[in-house]
């Protein structure tokens, strides 16, 4: 797969499924050049990053912060692109995200 049909893939089943869906192309020391996307579903919003590079593969390595106040709270992970969909759902559904950024939503 090339990089732009995974990373269209992603933004239209991400958007099919979530009430409001960004994505942009980036750039810094740490990550290189990589994809960013901002997903908001009741108040809740993920960013995750995935560097070019990974999304020219089947199997990519990401990341999301799991506080989006705190560029610290990285968590690391890896999905296909036929279950990325499926990762998202279990980060939004589980709660998957800091325990100080969820009471701030309360």
């Amino acid at each position: 797969m090339s990089l732009k049909t995974n990373a269209n893939k992603i933004h239209s089943d991400l958007t099919s499924l979530y009430e409001s869906v960004k994505i942009g192309e980036n750039s810094n020391r740490e990550l290189g050049n990589f994809v960013e996307f901002r997903v908001v579903e009741n108040n809740k919003e993920l960013i995750l990053t995935i560097k070019k590079y990974e999304l020219e593969k089947d199997t990519f390595n990401w990341s999301y912060l799991s506080n989006p106040e705190d560029t610290n709270s990285i968590v690391e992970r890896v999905s296909n692109i036929n279950n990325f969909l499926s990762d998202i759902k279990d980060i939004f559904e589980k709660n998957r995200f800091n325990q100080d950024y969820l009471q701030k939503l309360d």
